[in-house]
C-alpha cells in the first residue's frame, strides 16, 4: 500500500479509499476528527486511523448478521436452517468482537488525545440544559 496519506490527512490503510468502505473509512476518520481532533501528532493521526477502520469492519459485519438473519428468516429446504442458524451465530459473536474492539480503540483514541483536545463550543441545546434543564419555564 502506498505510504502517502490522503487529501484529508488520513493515512492509508485500504489499497483503494474510493470503494464503500473507503469512503465510509474517511467519513468516520472526520468524524472522530471533529470530535477528538486536532491530531497534532502522528500517533494520534495512526490512532484515529485504527478507530476509524474499527468502526468500518463493525459496518461490515452489521451489514452481514442483517442480510444472514434475513436469508434465515426466507430459508427453504430441508438442511438450509441449520446452516443457516450456524452462520448466524458466528456473524453475531464477530459482530459483537468488533463492536468490543470498536468501543476499545475509542477509548484509546479518548485517552491519546484528552491532552490536546480543543473543546467544542456547546450548541443551543446543550446551553439550554446546563443552565435551566430544558426548555425556560413560564
Amino acid at each position: 500500500m502506498a505510504t502517502r496519506k490522503l487529501v484529508s490527512g488520513a493515512p492509508r490503510v485500504l489499497p483503494n479509499h474510493t470503494t464503500p468502505a473507503g469512503r465510509c473509512y474517511l467519513d468516520a476518520y472526520k468524524a472522530l476528527e471533529q470530535r477528538y481532533g486536532p491530531f497534532v501528532d502522528e500517533v494520534a493521526r495512526m490512532e484515529a486511523s485504527r478507530t476509524a477502520f474499527a468502526w468500518v469492519e463493525l459496518q461490515a459485519s452489521q451489514l452481514e448478521l442483517v442480510q444472514a438473519r434475513e436469508k434465515l428468516a426466507t430459508a427453504k429446504g430441508r438442511h438450509s436452517t441449520a446452516w443457516n442458524a450456524r452462520a448466524v451465530q458466528r456473524l453475531s459473536k464477530r459482530q459483537g468482537l468488533n463492536d468490543a474492539t470498536y468501543v476499545s480503540a475509542t477509548r484509546r483514541l479518548e485517552q491519546i488525545t484528552a491532552s490536546t483536545r480543543v473543546a467544542r463550543p456547546l450548541s443551543p441545546t446543550e446551553l439550554l440544559s446546563r443552565v435551566g434543564h430544558g426548555a425556560a419555564s413560564s
